[in-house]
């Protein structure tokens, strides 16, 4: 059961066993959330479906008070511990703050803890670093320059990230590399207010740890279905 309590070393919501864990996995499926908004149903309604078959869960900002309403929700409502992956890696959104209030799962009386959010985060997922932001300090819209050096110099093969709302993905060869080394990007779009002509939207990574390229498959909520659809 994900307590949702912060590791210190890690600041994913996750113990130490489970997080180590996930690093050894031959392969593992992580589940990829951005830009909900406030709109808490849109975001459990992507939990309940794919919460049961991820090894964790990236939640890219602006939202950050759905993931703490699901603690307190798993707290008072015990069959929804099912629906949470093990580890859950979170960031600060342009609409977030740093600071946000968390049910403490550890205690016995309802009491709520500070939680610090960060600006970006990093996790081990079959021996692949994953590195995911926001992206709003990352200069986005004149391309994904910025976030692939960072990820690079954190020994990170892939970036997650949001803001833009847009649904998309892409492998970037790094500068003279021979060898096929690069960065894959992802961002998921928004689960609740999308751009560009999409409907809302997110993402599901499929990680091996035998491959350097990573299966993605985005989803569309609409109608009450999810539907897997290619980004332009």
């Amino acid at each position: 059961m994900n307590r949702f309590i912060q590791d210190s070393a890690t600041n994913l919501f996750a113990s130490p066993e489970d997080i180590r864990a996930l690093s050894q996995k031959e392969k593992a499926s992580v589940l990829v959330v951005s830009d909900s908004h406030g709109n808490y149903s849109q975001f459990m309604a992507v939990l309940e479906v794919f919460g049961k078959q991820c090894d964790a869960m990236v939640f890219c900002g602006d939202g950050i008070s759905e993931l703490a309403r699901l603690a307190e929700e798993v707290d008072a409502q015990g069959e929804l511990q099912d629906l949470v992956p093990p580890v859950i890696g979170f960031v600060e959104g342009n609409c977030d703050q740093d600071r946000q209030m968390f049910r403490n799962l550890a205690s016995d009386n309802p009491y709520f803890v500070p939680v610090q959010v960060p600006l970006t985060c990093s996790m081990n997922v079959c021996g692949h670093g994953i590195f995911f932001t926001h992206g709003h300090r990352f200069s986005l819209y004149d391309g994904p320059g910025e976030l692939v050096r960072v990820a690079e110099n954190s020994s990170c093969d892939t970036v997650l990230f949001g803001h833009t709302h847009y649904a998309a993905s892409a492998f970037v060869p790094s500068s003279g590399e021979e060898n096929g080394g690069g960065v894959f990007i992802l961002n998921p779009g928004s689960c609740a207010r999308p751009r560009g002509g999409q409907n809302p939207c997110f993402a599901v990574l499929g990680i091996s740890r035998d491959r350097g390229f990573h299966d993605a498959v985005f989803y569309e909520i609409g109608m009450g279905k999810m539907v897997p659809f290619i980004p332009e």
